[in-house]
Parts: structure tokens; C-alpha cells; sequence
């Protein structure tokens, strides 16, 4: 290899590495087209089952509403920091039901 095959890289320059952007790669009504990269990020969340779980003798047996916010903050390179939030709201619940009791009389 000699020297005009190689870049010089003792002075100070800029060198652009090509990205490939999410236009044209995936659903643009959800991503911004001049996204560098698509990113999907799934967030699990466990409550304690008995925090959820009525008596069959309780005056309310309604499921209940839970709401969970997730909130990201992030910041590409040469840009301001962003934030994004997603919520997400789902009624849950149970009912403990009493015990069956089969009764027989024996002759």
C-alpha cells in the first residue's frame, strides 16, 4: 500500500461516515424519516398479585386502573436533549371466589 492509498489523519479534518436513515426502512407515520436508526424499547412492569386480588365478601370486586408513564430521555450527537413518553392504561383485577361444598347424606 503506499501513501495515496492512506488518509493522513495528523492534521485536523472532518470525515463523514454515511448513515442510513429510517426513510424508505420503516413506517414513517411512527418515525421520523431522518432518524439515524430505529429503536424499540418494551418495558415490563409486575405489581404484587394480592395488591389486585378482591375477597368474595368485599363490598367492591371492580377491576382497577392502572396507568404506567414511561418517560425516555435521550440525546443524539451535536443535538439538544429530547424526551419521549408513552403511556399505557389497563384495568386488572380478580375475585377470589368461595369454596364449593358438595354435602352427602349417608344411609
Amino acid at each position: 500500500m503506499n501513501k495515496s492509498d492512506t488518509n493522513d489523519l495528523t492534521d485536523p479534518q472532518n470525515i463523514t461516515i454515511p448513515v442510513d436513515t429510517c426513510e424508505g426502512n420503516v413506517d414513517t407515520t411512527k418515525v421520523d424519516k431522518d432518524a439515524p436508526y430505529y429503536s424499540e424499547y418494551e418495558v415490563e412492569v409486575v405489581y404484587p398479585y394480592a395488591d389486585f386480588v378482591a375477597h368474595y365478601s368485599d363490598d367492591n370486586q371492580e377491576k382497577l386502573e392502572v396507568q404506567n408513564i414511561a418517560t425516555i430521555k435521550y440525546q443524539l450527537a451535536g443535538q439538544d436533549e429530547k424526551n419521549s413518553e408513552s403511556i399505557a392504561t389497563n384495568d386488572v383485577g380478580d375475585v377470589i371466589q368461595p369454596a364449593k361444598l358438595i354435602l352427602k347424606k349417608e344411609f
